[in-house]
């Protein structure tokens, strides 16, 4: 029982870190230099700590992440003048992608 317990626990997590697609965005007049900076600047200001329990046949522990909450990032970035677009030329390269909270 515990082992099908700590399988199913490290699918969740597994898929937590799997690599997430950001959404798309445009600004007249931006660099992606620029876009990065912004990003990196609101992805800072909205972060939240996150703690996921890890249970194992000899114990537990806890495990602690900051990552970016959903509405807070995206506030800040419509607050910087970006507009979420499908077809948007400004967005983070996938090895860069994060998840976020929501």
């Amino acid at each position: 029982m515990r082992a099908k317990l700590l399988f199913a626990l490290l699918g969740v997590l597994a898929s937590a870190c799997s690599s997430p697609e950001e959404a798309r965005y445009s600004r007249a007049g931006t660099t992606q230099d620029e876009f990065m900076a912004d990003r990196f600047d609101c992805i800072s200001k909205s972060e939240q700590n996150m703690s996921n329990p890890l249970l194992a046949v000899m114990g537990g522990a806890t495990a602690t992440n900051q990552l970016p909450n959903c509405e807070q990032w995206t506030s800040c970035m419509k607050a910087l003048g970006y507009s979420l677009d499908t077809n948007g030329k400004l967005g983070a390269p996938p090895r860069m992608a994060i998840k976020c909270l929501r």
